[in-house]
């Protein structure tokens, strides 16, 4: 393995593939990809995922392959570029990570040729991080549909690897999944956006720099809630729009350049936390304000109520209620009291929408899309209705209305969130995800917290104060369930 921070020039490249050349493969089981059982002592992965309808773009994904187009080109590279494919033939593959290019040599041990199917498998030389060998191939069905399969088995080979395995891991999921999305758009023609880990490392890297600086000293503290804030910024609401984008090709569309530029809006409002609420702090969130009203748009492009589907209608109000939350949270830092409300509660509206607003419904929404039951369409329907009428009811009870309405909207809007809990203990059960169960099961006791808070006329008993619902119930929701749950569909769903 080497590391570099630059791609090598084409007379170092040749160097090294004559050096790769004379090298014999690092594992045995040469060509094991071709059959059917699963090879003992390595990580056996599959992906089959459809990519296409019709002779035409059975083509189009044979010539992908030939030019090396399922190596996403955002995090990965293949040299020489377009490298043929033949058996023998020796190259290397690069992938981009904390700044670093990292080299990987391989050789092609087998090519399919057939009339409906393509493909070839590679097989890791000494210099590879691990052992192993991956097959990449298309084929076309009796059906006409053209589907895309990744094989794979390896295991790490160096003690760094080994030390990073569920690092390691991951990366390998996110390369079938951008590697699966890069085939797609080669047939179908409509790009598609992904976060690189590259990205990711510098969002994470930026939501700690920014906690580290946010940090009021208090989990009890109304200033604590600046911290939730910055986990929406940098690391939530680009996560949930992505997804978003996938049930919606018109959010996909025409946020795309808003999420490659997202960066500069998230750094821009973390200053704003830093400064004193005012006329500058309310400059420097108005990119993310402004960001909010595109996303809002792009949710209800092509609208249609010939073609209304229920999953696409939650993600629709999810990015509806995210210009809420933008709105609220440009008042705090302009140090706008809207409505009248207190300093405590214009910011707990911009937390409650950025997590509970905009990634509840897109969940609810993922989640019917891809494990569609009873339960989570009336789940759906609720939390859509709950977060308007929680907010309605909040407001009425402010100006002396009565508390009534806000109880009755927090009990539709708990018992709907709970509800999400139990599906999303459900589909854990039949995937075998751990990381569904546990998001389960900490929205369940969140939930049940807020069904006790919203309760507090009747039960007051039973209610937290509302720093501790901040501390408690908000943290465990936007710092642990919604990311969990987020990362285990994006794990276990089928393209």
């Amino acid at each position: 393995m080497r590391l570099s921070l630059t791609l090598p020039s084409s007379s170092q490249t040749d160097d090294l593939l004559k050096e790769e050349s004379s090298a014999a493969s690092s594992y045995q089981q040469v060509g094991a990809t071709k059959g059917k059982e699963k090879i003992t002592g390595f990580d056996n992965d599959y992906q089959r995922v459809k990519i296409g309808h019709g002779r035409q773009d059975f083509e189009r994904a044979k010539q992908g392959l030939r030019d090396w187009t399922h190596f996403p080109e955002t995090w990965t590279d293949i040299l020489p570029k377009k490298t043929p494919i033949l058996p023998g033939q020796t190259l290397l593959m690069y992938f981009r990570l904390f700044g670093f290019c990292w080299q990987n040599g391989c050789r092609i041990v087998y090519v399919i040729d057939e009339t409906d199917r393509f493909g070839f498998a590679y097989g890791t030389l000494p210099s590879h991080i691990e052992y192993g060998e991956e097959l990449f191939a298309v084929e076309i069905d009796q059906n006409g549909d053209v589907w895309y399969e990744l094989k794979a088995f390896s295991r790490p080979r160096l003690w760094a690897i080994k030390s990073g395995y569920p690092l390691a891991r991951l990366l390998q999921e996110k390369f079938r999944q951008d590697s699966a999305a890069a085939m797609r758009q080669q047939v179908s023609g409509t790009p598609e956006f992904s976060f690189t880990p590259n990205r990711w490392a510098v969002h994470f890297i930026s939501f700690f720099a920014s906690a580290w600086l946010l940090w009021p000293g208090s989990w009890m503290g109304h200033h604590y809630g600046l911290l939730p804030l910055a986990f929406a910024l940098w690391m939530m609401t680009p996560w949930v729009l992505s997804f978003a984008g996938d049930l919606l090709p018109a959010v996909k569309r025409h946020t795309a350049p808003l999420l490659k530029w997202h960066w500069v809006g998230a750094a821009l409002a973390t200053v704003s936390m830093l400064t004193e609420p005012g006329w500058l702090s309310a400059l420097l969130a108005t990119p993310w304000l402004a960001g909010g009203l595109w996303v809002s748009l792009a949710g209800w492009r092509d609208f249609s109520l010939k073609q209304i589907g229920l999953s696409q209608i939650s993600v629709r109000f999810g990015c509806l209620f995210l210009l809420v939350g933008v709105i609220w949270f440009w008042a705090d830092r302009a140090d706008i009291r809207l409505l009248g409300f207190g300093e405590d509660i214009v910011r707990l509206t911009a937390l409650h929408f950025h997590f509970a607003g905009f990634a509840l419904p897109v969940l609810a929404g993922l989640m019917l899309a891809h494990f569609p039951t009873n339960l989570l369409r009336i789940a759906a329907v609720g939390v859509m209705a709950g977060i308007p009428l929680t907010a309605i009811g909040i407001t009425t009870t402010h100006l002396g209305m009565g508390p009534y309405i806000e109880t009755a909207a927090s009990v539709t809007m708990s018992l709907s969130a709970l509800l999400v809990a139990l599906a999303l203990l459900h589909a854990s059960w039949s995937f075998k995800s751990i990381f569904m169960a546990l998001s389960g099961l900490v929205l369940l006791f969140t939930m049940s917290l807020a069904l006790g808070y919203g309760l507090r006329v009747i039960t007051p008993e039973w209610a937290l104060s509302l720093d501790y619902m901040r501390a408690i119930h908000g943290s465990l929701n936007g710092l642990v369930a919604l990311p969990l749950a987020f990362y285990a569909i994006w794990y276990i769903r089928k393209h």
